[in-house]
C-alpha cells in the first residue's frame, strides 16, 4: 500500500530514498500520486494539483461512496470495460482507469479497457487502496490549481514536476507547459526544506547539487536500462528566502 492509486511517474519505489521531512507540514506542489506525503501521512499534508481528475481521486479517497465501491468485484476479467461498472464518481472513475493499465494514469489519455496485467490486482489497486487510506488522510488539505497560486509558509516542500524530457510531456499538463525559470524563482521564494525530483539530463537543475539515486541508494543497476535517464533529487534548505544547498 505504498500508493493510493496507480499513477504514471509515481514515486512509490523511490520516496523512501528522499530526505526525511524536517517540518510537520508537508506540501506537494505537483501532487500526482503524492507518494512522499503518503509515506508521512500522519503529518499535516497539503496537495496542490492542476489535473482536476487527480484532485477528484484524492477527494474520493477522503470521502468514498460505499455503494460505488461495491460495484467492483474481487475478480475481473481482462477486456472488461470501465463503463461496465455503470455511472461513477469522477474521482473513483479515475482510480479505476488508473488500475486498468498500470502506469498510465496521469497521462493525457483515457483508459477504458482493463488489460491482462491490470486485471491481476484490480480490486487491490482500487477498492482496497481506497479503504486502506481513507481514514489515514482525513486531515489532508487538497487544492486544485497551479503551484504558483499558493504559499503555505515554512514547510517541507516536495517539488516533483513532470520531468523535462519526452516522458514528462505525456502528462495532461506536461513539461512543455512548465516555465522552469519561473519554477526556480518560485522555489527560491519558499521557506523551509525543499526536495526536488528530476531526471539527470534535465537542464533546469544544473545549478543545483544533485544526488544520484543509483549511486547513493544502491538501486539494482541490472534492472535499469542503459538508455534510461537516472533518477536524481536535490535537497535545499531555504532560510529567509536564501537557497543553500545542503553540504
Amino acid at each position: 500500500m505504498r500508493t493510493a492509486f496507480k499513477y504514471y511517474g509515481g514515486k512509490g519505489m523511490l520516496c523512501q530514498y528522499y530526505p526525511k521531512p524536517e517540518f510537520k507540514k508537508i506540501v506537494e506542489i505537483f501532487a500526482g500520486g503524492a507518494c512522499y506525503a503518503l509515506r508521512y501521512y500522519m503529518h499535516d499534508c497539503i496537495l496542490v494539483e492542476k489535473n482536476e481528475s487527480v484532485v477528484a481521486a484524492w477527494k474520493f479517497i477522503q470521502n468514498p461512496i460505499e455503494k460505488q465501491l461495491r460495484k467492483i468485484p474481487e475478480q475481473v476479467d481482462p477486456g472488461t470495460k470501465i463503463s461496465d461498472f455503470g455511472r461513477l464518481d469522477p474521482g473513483f472513475e479515475f482510480i479505476l482507469r488508473a488500475a486498468a493499465n498500470i502506469g498510465t494514469a496521469g497521462q493525457n489519455k483515457k483508459m477504458e479497457t482493463i488489460t491482462k496485467i491490470g486485471a491481476v490486482h484490480f480490486y487491490k489497486n482500487t477498492v482496497r487502496k481506497v479503504l486502506f487510506w481513507t481514514d489515514k488522510i482525513q486531515h489532508w488539505k487538497i487544492y486544485h490549481g497551479s503551484y504558483a497560486d499558493f504559499n503555505f509558509g515554512e514547510a517541507t516542500y516536495l517539488v516533483d514536476p513532470p520531468y523535462q524530457n519526452d516522458a514528462g510531456a505525456r502528462y495532461k499538463f506536461g513539461s512543455k507547459e512548465i516555465d522552469y525559470d519561473h519554477l526556480k524563482k518560485f522555489i527560491k521564494s519558499l521557506t523551509g526544506q525543499i526536495i526536488i525530483t528530476e531526471n539527470s539530463k534535465s537542464h533546469w537543475i544544473k545549478q543545483y547539487r544533485v544526488f544520484d539515486l543509483k549511486r547513493c541508494c544502491g538501486l539494482n543497476a541490472k534492472h535499469i536500462s542503459k538508455n534510461r535517464d537516472s533518477e536524481v533529487f536535490i535537497h535545499i534548505l531555504n532560510d529567509n528566502n536564501q537557497a543553500q544547498n545542503e553540504a
